[in-house]
């Protein structure tokens, strides 16, 4: 008997995801089904919150939209194209070329300051160093650092580190932002900033922002929410204009 096909939503959908499942040691008796057939359009232009209990799935679901990790069953579009069955050398490409990533561990280099951390992911993706110095120093200043371009994280805050994380993700000029606890280090005033930070980047300069948080401040500047439990979507509903 043939298993009837998911149809994909793309149009509209920065990242479509559709009938994905997700197996951790399938065939053994550890075997964990993590993702049961999610089905999820996130729209394009949208701030989008993923949120659920710890082992719900969300940092899986993350790591299978932005192509760090392929679905054992299923699809995934990004901006129409099929990524599922792309190989490791095309999906780095999609991830250098499409996606920016915060982490909720800064992953800063510790010898180098700011503007030497987003000039290190701007000369990757091909900048001369010229380019890279002028670029790295105009997206401090997006985020709010030009006081900080020759500071090194261990004489920044946590907060001054997550935006120069932010700036380097806004490096490749992606199309989609995900963040994986954005502010989980961060205390509460300085996580509302942060927050405060992507939805203007979301609103005035149009990138799709997806983040995997607890964080209930992210759910009420959301766009929609996605609720996770047990690897099932139990609602995803775009929040009532």
């Amino acid at each position: 008997m043939k298993t009837k096909r998911k149809k994909s939503h793309s149009k509209g959908c920065a990242i479509d995801v559709a009938g994905v499942n997700k197996y951790y040691n399938r065939g053994l008796p550890s075997e964990v089904h993590v993702l049961k057939d999610i089905n999820v359009c996130f729209e394009a232009g949208a701030f989008i919150s993923i949120m659920g209990p710890s082992g719900s799935g969300k940092t899986t679901l993350l790591d299978i939209i932005g192509s760090l990790m392929k679905p054992s069953s299923g699809k995934v579009f990004l901006g129409g194209v099929d990524t599922s069955n792309l190989s490791e050398d095309k999906l780095a490409e999609i991830r250098r070329k499409t996606i920016g990533f915060i982490f909720q561990q800064y992953n800063l280099v510790q010898s180098f300051t700011a503007l030497e951390n987003v000039e290190l992911a701007l000369r990757i993706g091909g900048k001369s160093r010229g380019e890279a110095k002028q670029r790295a120093a105009k997206l401090l200043e997006i985020v709010g650092l030009s006081h900080r371009l020759n500071n090194r994280p261990n004489q920044m805050s946590g907060g001054e580190q997550q935006r120069v994380a932010i700036a380097r993700a806004l490096s490749n000029e992606p199309k989609v932002i995900l963040g994986d606890e954005p502010t989980g280090n961060l205390d509460t005033k300085t996580g509302n900033k942060i927050l405060d930070l992507l939805k203007n980047l979301n609103r005035e300069e149009r990138y799709t922002v997806i983040t995997v948080t607890h964080d209930p401040e992210v759910s009420k500047i959301a766009d929609k929410v996605v609720r996770l439990r047990d690897g099932v979507i139990v609602s995803g509903r775009n929040k009532a204009k």
